[in-house]
């Protein structure tokens, strides 16, 4: 089981969130503090949720873990999950889940000149933001 910050959480919780959520939330807890390889064992963790019945929370799971792929410098997966991310939140009108892409996007700035790159952009309507 992992340790750290994301233990602490599933140790002291008393809330009534699953498995699934504890770790989702781990997950983006490790990519916040740049932990990407802690994010990513607990991404492994983490429960798949169907994307038809949270279609919204799947790509927000998705969107953190392409991060943490691009922040431990894996460019190939973590455009692999980007565009599941980008393709299921596409059909959600969500202000918080843009931000999650976005986020993305600002992530992949180091790899701008590559062509995968400026096409996940331009898909996620983030052009100007990544410098194309």
């Amino acid at each position: 089981m992992p340790s750290g910050p994301a233990a602490a959480i599933l140790s002291t919780s008393r809330t009534s969130r699953n498995h699934a959520r504890l770790a989702t939330d781990a997950i983006e807890i490790h990519r916040d503090l740049g932990q990407p390889q802690a994010a990513l064992r607990w991404s492994r963790l983490a429960i798949p949720m169907p994307a038809g019945r949270y279609t919204r929370a799947t790509g927000i799971r998705l969107a953190v873990l392409a991060s943490s792929h691009i922040q431990e410098g894996d460019l190939d997966q973590g455009l692999a999950a980007a565009a599941r991310s980008l393709d299921i939140l596409s059909k959600v009108q969500s202000t918080r889940a843009r931000s999650y892409l976005h986020v993305v996007v600002k992530d992949l700035e180091p790899w701008r000149a590559d062509a995968r790159v400026k096409d996940f952009a331009h898909r996620a309507g983030a052009d100007r933001r990544i410098g194309a």
